[in-house]
């Protein structure tokens, strides 16, 4: 897969987590890399071991292939040195962020080097090791980029594009209504918090959410001028809520606060509240702007706020799977096209043309997939899912539900 940067703003760029990441404009365009923008990397010169760090959408898929030679990474760099060095390190998060220092929950690592200097060369790794071998595959979550490892007052400004590896564990879901789920429906991108922001494992894998990983917030004492702890994030793509103004997530907490959330676009600010019940097992909340929002404006950019108004340190809060929900409901729908669900089984009024029902989970990955004419049909998974019905006449409906 290949990376490639195309804003100045390092948060539109791919997830790149280092203090000192840019995207920015390509200053060599000739030889092998012509691309008006690329990646650039300033190494922190007080560092020994001086990182950035990615977070794949799902995780990778088929790292065997690497380690065992079938296969090889590539980066295309440009360094003032002819022999800088990388190395690139697959790790579970979690663990490896219990003490950086150390190979903990590293999976494997493979290394290359740069051999000429001011021009962009395209590097190849090797495989390295196998650092921790408690740490199989699928537990791979973050990938850390490590430039002259090990070096110590080396301040080298690289530059990088083109990062061919393994696939992505998302490359085979669709989109759908989902804008956050911390796992493959990752459309949005977190541009300033006063909190501490974290990708974490569910701790509670069960009832509405069985997703294997969550956002945590936890506040740190610090907000505005209104006491308000802030997240701020911005949408891959502009949001028009003319079909869709419910927004929801599910929510984990011991804490007997109100969560706001705030969109933004057209100059305006449009804000709902609710507030969580303190049950520590997940809940779905549902903020509904169709009273504030106008069909005409695209929303570009929203604010998350727990405890609002409060900036008391250690408020934490688990939330996932920010999804996009229909104005019109099952309850609300019109009889000529109406649709029920009673237990696993889906009922349909409209027998006038052939129904295509596809049912998929909330990452996006299709589960079932049917055509009937006939009046009802049974839906095998199980869990919160998205249901989409459409015929050739034009119809389509979407229809999250929880099937036990």
């Amino acid at each position: 897969k290949s990376g490639e940067f195309v804003s100045d703003n390092p948060n539109t760029a791919p997830a790149l987590m280092g203090g000192m990441y840019y995207g920015v404009a390509n200053p060599d365009m000739s030889g092998i890399n012509t691309s008006a923008r690329c990646g650039s990397y300033m190494r922190n010169a007080v560092e020994t071991f001086d990182y950035f760090i990615a977070l794949p959408a799902g995780g990778f898929t088929n790292l065997n292939d690497f380690t065992s030679g079938d296969n090889f990474f590539t980066l295309d760099v440009w360094s003032p040195e002819d022999s800088t060095s990388f190395i690139i390190s697959f790790e579970n998060r979690e663990i490896a962020q219990i003490d950086p220092d150390s190979l903990d929950g590293v999976h494997s690592r493979f290394e290359a080097f740069t051999t000429v200097a001011n021009a962009w060369q395209t590097i190849t790794f090797s495989f390295l090791d196998f650092p921790d071998l408690n740490i199989s595959e699928n537990q791979i979550d973050q990938m850390a980029l490590l430039v002259n490892s090990g070096e110590e007052n080396n301040a080298v400004t690289i530059y990088f594009d083109n990062f061919i590896g393994p696939d992505f564990g998302c490359y085979d879901v669709d989109p759908n209504e989902v804008i956050e789920d911390f796992e493959c429906q990752r459309n949005l991108e977190y541009t300033f918090t006063h909190g501490a922001l974290s990708y974490v494992t569910n701790p509670d894998q069960s009832g509405i959410n069985i997703s294997e990983k969550v956002g945590f917030y936890e506040s740190l004492g610090t907000g505005d001028e209104n006491n308000n702890d802030v997240t701020i994030f911005t949408f891959d793509e502009p949001i028009n809520m003319s079909q869709n103004k419910r927004i929801s997530l599910k929510v984990k907490s011991t804490f007997v606060k109100m969560v706001q959330l705030t969109l933004q676009g057209g100059g305006n600010s449009y804000t709902k509240e609710l507030e969580l019940d303190g049950s520590n097992s997940w809940q779905e909340y549902i903020f509904n702007f169709s009273d504030i929002l106008d069909n005409s404006v695209d929303i570009n950019q929203a604010l998350l706020i727990f405890a609002p108004g409060e900036t008391d340190f250690g408020y934490n809060f688990y939330y996932d799977d920010m999804t996009l929900i229909e104005v019109s409901s099952v309850d609300q729908n019109d009889k000529k096209d109406e649709v029920i669900i009673v237990d696993n089984f889906i009922y349909l009024s409209d027998l006038n043309s052939t129904k295509l029902v596809r049912v998929y989970d909330l990452a996006g990955r299709l589960l079932q997939e049917e055509t009937t004419n006939q009046n009802s049909l049974q839906i095998y998974p199980t869990g919160m899912l998205m249901i989409n019905i459409s015929d050739d006449n034009g119809y389509q409906k979407t229809i999250k539900y929880l099937i036990k």
